[in-house]
């Protein structure tokens, strides 16, 4: 792991503490909980979220790294920090209100989108553990509705252990939405649930979403155009005019699994994985909206913060 001084996380938890303070002036009721009895730490929620955010911009995955180094020789510069335990129960807490800011963050964006009818839908692998450890591995199977399995990625061309993220994005990467979903399930039915979410628009898929039937639905039921690749031997074959488009969600997902270390898992819980998995989409979505409004290349998040 490569490592990163205080002072540098110092100065990245400024820059999006900063820029999550304005956007949440527009949005104060957000983080508002009700008082609890005892003392108010003075590490408040916004703080928590920043260095949540901070630390996956950094590609500090692990907490006892991330803590470590806070509580080393600078812990002067976060006088009023959390300790380990409260800070990864409290992310947890949050999660909700963390995808939440996600979403208002990407409605900002989308508001001043000149293509605002077109999407692209595709899926991810998430990798929960190797796929040798599956059998003696207890990790994120706490929840009955959510069980890592094993599954095949065409994509990768490999078999794996884990879950699956569906995701629709704009034509520029922003993510609309997304759902972390049984791998075993294929990824067009995903279409059936998010077809009311985007009536009147045209949504974009590889040749895994290519279902006559499908079509025709969303066409009839949303007014939903899905338009796909054609297959070689389809006849009656119709030009693909898309294949620019579809190229921003698998930047997406580079970037997800490049510098936001989206397959290398250390929760132990599905609530654990769950709520780093929106911590992850929330900075890449705010890293975005800080080149947006910079008027930088919206998809150099790597730079955003430069």
């Amino acid at each position: 792991m490569a490592k990163f001084s205080v002072h540098h996380i110092k100065n990245t938890f400024d820059k999006i503490n900063g820029t999550l303070n304005e956007i949440l002036r527009e949005e104060s009721s957000l983080l508002k909980k009700k008082v609890r009895p005892g003392p108010r730490h003075r590490f408040t929620d916004t703080d928590a979220i920043a260095l949540s955010l901070a630390a996956d911009f950094l590609g500090l995955n692990s907490e006892n790294y991330l803590f470590a180094s806070l509580n080393s020789d600078y812990k002067d510069c976060f006088p009023n920090l959390l300790s380990r335990r409260q800070y990864n129960d409290r992310r947890k807490r949050l999660a909700n209100e963390i995808n939440q800011l996600r979403n208002i963050i990407s409605d900002k964006m989308n508001k001043t989108r000149k293509t605002q009818d077109i999407y692209v839908v595709d899926s991810m692998p998430l990798r929960i553990c190797k796929i040798a450890r599956k059998h003696r591995s207890t990790i994120c199977k706490d929840d009955t509705t959510l069980i890592p399995k094993v599954a095949w990625c065409a994509a990768q061309d490999e078999w794996y252990y884990g879950l699956k993220l569906n995701v629709v994005c704009t034509g520029e990467g922003i993510i609309k939405a997304f759902k972390i979903a049984d791998p075993t399930i294929h990824d067009v039915h995903y279409l059936d649930e998010i077809g009311k979410d985007f009536r009147g628009c045209r949504i974009v898929g590889d040749k895994g979403y290519i279902s006559k039937g499908r079509k025709q639905e969303l066409l009839n039921d949303y007014n939903v155009h899905l338009e796909t690749p054609p297959k070689k031997n389809q006849k009656n074959q119709k030009p693909f005019v898309y294949g620019k488009v579809r190229k921003k969600i698998e930047t997406l997902f580079s970037q997800l699994n490049g510098q936001f270390n989206t397959q290398r898992n250390f929760a132990k819980t599905i609530r654990g994985y769950v709520s780093r998995l929106y911590s992850k989409l929330c900075t890449i979505t705010l890293l975005q909206y800080i080149n947006k409004s910079g008027g930088k290349p919206i998809g150099r998040v790597q730079y955003a913060l430069m």
